[in-house]
C-alpha cells in the first residue's frame, strides 16, 4: 500500500480512501514528486508557541488538495489546508471548468448555426459580443463553483481548518506557515498531503533536438 493510502486510511478509522493522486510525507520519508518548491525550515520561538495539532495537514488548495481536505473531514478528522493562492487551482480558474464551459458553449453555437442553415434562419451577433457573451459565463461559472465549493467560507462548514500563507515543511508532521507578517507552525498526527500542483518547464535542457 503506498504511503498516501496508509495514512489516509489510519486517519479515516481502517476506512480505504483511494487517493492515489496525492503525495504524502510519510513518517520515514519525503516524498515530493512537484515542480513546485516546498522549502524546509525551521521555526522561531514565537512560531512553536501553542501550535495546534490536526489529523492532517493539506499543503496547496487546488482540486487535489480539495478533495483530500473534504474528504478526510468528512470521515471525522480534523483537517488544516493551507494555500498562498486563490482557492480552486487550476481546475477551478485557469483549466477545468473554463475550458468545458468553452466547449459547451462552442455546441451552443455549432447547433444553433445547424439550425439556421436547416430554417434559412439569419443572426446578426456581432462577433466581438458573442465572444464577450462567452466569457461572461465562463466568469460566472468560475465564481459559481467557487462560492458553492471552493471557498473559504464553505471548506469550514465541513470543519475544516483554512490557513491563508506559504507552508515551509519542518519534518513529517509539521510545517511552518508564513505570510506577509507573521508566521505559525501546524502539526498533524497522521501525516501531511502535499498538493502543491505543477508549473511548466522547458524541457529543451535535457531533451536534445527541441530547440
Amino acid at each position: 500500500m503506498s504511503a498516501t493510502l496508509q495514512l489516509l486510511y489510519r486517519a479515516a478509522g481502517a476506512t480505504l480512501l483511494p487517493l492515489l493522486a496525492y503525495t504524502v510525507l510519510s513518517a520515514d520519508r519525503i516524498r515530493a514528486f512537484s515542480s513546485a518548491p516546498v522549502q524546509l525550515a525551521r521555526p522561531s520561538d514565537e512560531a512553536n508557541a501553542g501550535t495546534p495539532l490536526h489529523d492532517i495537514i493539506v499543503v496547496g488548495g487546488g482540486s487535489a488538495g480539495l478533495t483530500a481536505a473534504k474528504f478526510a473531514a468528512n470521515f471525522g478528522n480534523s483537517v488544516a489546508l493551507i494555500e498562498g493562492s486563490k482557492l480552486g487551482g487550476d481546475c477551478t480558474w485557469t483549466g477545468c471548468v473554463p475550458s468545458k464551459t468553452l466547449l459547451a458553449e462552442a455546441k451552443k453555437c455549432w447547433t444553433w448555426r445547424k439550425m439556421n442553415e436547416k430554417y434559412c434562419a439569419t443572426t446578426n451577433l456581432p462577433l466581438r459580443e458573442f465572444l464577450s457573451d462567452v466569457k461572461g459565463r465562463i466568469d460566472d461559472a468560475r465564481e459559481f463553483i467557487y462560492a458553492e465549493d471552493d471557498s473559504p467560507e464553505v471548506l469550514r462548514t465541513l470543519g475544516i481548518d483554512v490557513i491563508e500563507g506559504k507552508a515551509q515543511l519542518l519534518g513529517p508532521r509539521e510545517v511552518v506557515v508564513s505570510d506577509s507578517s507573521s508566521s505559525r507552525c501546524v502539526k498533524a498526527k497522521f501525516g501531511i498531503v502535499v498538493a502543491t500542483g505543477a508549473s511548466v518547464r522547458d524541457p529543451s535542457d535535457t531533451i536534445q533536438g527541441l530547440d
